[in-house]
């Protein structure tokens, strides 16, 4: 088996993210980062949670999830992780920090650019070998 295989919802997050970031509107730019990161967190917690890891609805899932990734044995799972706290904490100062002004166009379109390229990423990733490495986290820090 390769590339690991998601449920389909994350992927209309994106997509409705791409529409989001050409708007001459700060809210929608904004809203864009938020929903571009969403996609691959829901694409990460699909897959941690297909291999019966517990994943719960607290703020600190967010982090868990890009550890996991990071801690998974796999040069491009950790990417993915590191991509993934990365885009998190652009999409809190896009949904908490209302002060700053750097959500143009471009930022808002490279933060959706950058979210669909860990996406596609998950593709060219075995499967197999990404739950095993999950599993064998899990198990090493007793959360299996």
């Amino acid at each position: 088996m390769t590339g690991v295989q998601t449920c389909a919802l994350p992927i209309y997050f994106l997509t409705f993210a791409k529409t989001l970031y050409k708007s001459e509107d700060e809210a929608a730019r904004r809203s864009a980062v938020s929903r571009a990161y969403y996609a691959l967190f829901h694409e990460v917690k699909s897959i941690v949670d297909s291999v019966g890891i517990r994943v719960d609805r607290e703020a600190h899932e967010h982090k868990r999830m890009a550890r996991y990734f990071k801690e998974a044995g796999i040069p491009k799972a950790k990417q993915i992780g590191q991509g993934l706290e990365d885009l998190r904490e652009i999409r809190n100062d896009a949904d908490y920090d209302l002060i700053t002004t750097k959500f143009s166009k471009n930022t808002s379109a490279l933060q959706c650019a950058l979210a669909e390229k860990f996406c596609n990423m998950l593709d060219s990733i075995n499967g197999k070998e990404l739950k095993r490495g999950l599993v064998a986290y899990a198990k090493l820090i007793n959360e299996l």
